[in-house]
């Protein structure tokens, strides 16, 4: 790490960041807090007592581990009401387990022998009762934190991705060699013009106006892919071997981030042109399942050398970024693969 960095690196942003970003994190300040809370009874069991108290307490905080991520898998997979039912069911069995294996464990001890289930129970019931409520209480405060901190980028980035894929999607680059395009086709007469005019106009429309949106229906952006790929597609009529394929209509409401699939769209148009065989080819392909569910691949013929980073440009960094944030953890799936002759994207998220 460069040392210039080292100032900030523990600065408040850096660490919500880092809270977010690294969940782990939150279970590390957990495991802390809870072996902390744990020494002050350890100090006195080695200081007082026998071996055998030092093992069980060691074999019991063991078993807890199994019992808090239970517990977090109830609270992740439950209504609230169900999730503090079957919760406090949960941990008040695992006292029952407790009790049942220290009888076991300390058996032969005076004090243990002589006491009933009952009065080992009790004693132990609000340790164990506080420790479910912290724990769930973390667990709410951690979930809203991140939610907090998501939506927060989320907002803060939304503008400044909308001005840049405005920039690099429609780009005068683009609309130049665009225009040139109907300009031969208006010179050979050709029927394809007043469509293609258009789709242009579809196309400006939607990057104009859609990207004020925070999202929209999945199938308008796939009319938009489709529009984009009318218009770049000119250039390479003659050797492209192109297919396109959706299961995607107007049916269907789920909605996506605008402007968020394009940049696949456009790179496999821009470097396919680095094919060295004459036959281009791109395959393209956008599928939802029942679960809502969005399968985009991308597939593209390229040049023999790998696409280095800056080949790549930042189009593919942005796009990356923004997955990250509208689309966090298990949301969303990227898989970029390059060969010497071929650049693939297979992207799958979920609605």
């Amino acid at each position: 790490m460069n040392p210039k960095n080292l100032n900030g690196l523990f600065t408040m942003g850096n660490f919500t960041d880092y809270l977010t970003d690294f969940r782990w994190l939150w279970h590390i300040g957990f495991w802390l807090m809870y072996g902390i809370s744990r020494l002050f009874q350890y100090y006195l069991t080695i200081l007082y007592y026998e071996d055998i108290y030092l093992q069980f307490m060691l074999l019991t905080d063991l078993s807890i581990v199994v019992v808090v991520y239970a517990t977090l898998w109830l609270y992740k997979n439950l209504q609230l009401k169900f999730y503090l039912i079957s919760g406090l069911v949960l941990w008040l069995l695992y006292l029952g387990f407790v009790v049942i294996f220290q009888k076991y464990y300390l058996s032969g001890v005076k004090e243990i022998d002589e006491s009933s289930f009952w009065n080992l129970y009790f004693p132990y019931l609000t340790k164990y009762l506080m420790t479910f409520i912290i724990l769930s209480l973390a667990k709410y405060f951690k979930d809203n934190f991140v939610q907090y901190q998501l939506e927060n980028r989320q907002k803060k980035l939304q503008t400044q991705y909308e001005l840049e894929h405005l920039k690099s999607q429609i780009s005068p680059h683009f609309l130049f060699n665009t225009m040139n395009n109907f300009y031969g086709l208006a010179v050979q007469k050709s029927d394809k013009l007043p469509e293609l005019m258009v789709k242009l106009s579809n196309l400006l429309r939607y990057s104009l106006y859609e990207t004020k949106k925070d999202s929209v229906q999945i199938f308008h952006e796939i009319t938009h892919l489709q529009n984009f790929i009318s218009l770049d597609r000119i250039r390479l009529e003659d050797d492209l071997l192109f297919d396109f394929s959706t299961n995607i209509t107007s049916q269907h409401k789920e909605t996506i981030s605008p402007l968020l699939l394009v940049v696949f769209v456009e790179n496999a148009f821009k470097h396919s042109r680095s094919s060295l065989t004459k036959q281009i080819e791109i395959k393209i392909s956008a599928y939802l399942d029942e679960n809502s569910c969005l399968s985009f691949n991308v597939f593209n013929t390229c040049g023999v050398e790998k696409l280095s980073g800056k080949d790549v440009g930042i189009g593919l960094e942005n796009v990356k970024r923004r997955l990250n944030v509208l689309y966090p953890g298990d949301l969303h799936t990227l898989k970029i693969m390059q060969e010497e002759n071929y650049f693939e994207v297979d992207l799958k998220m979920k609605l």
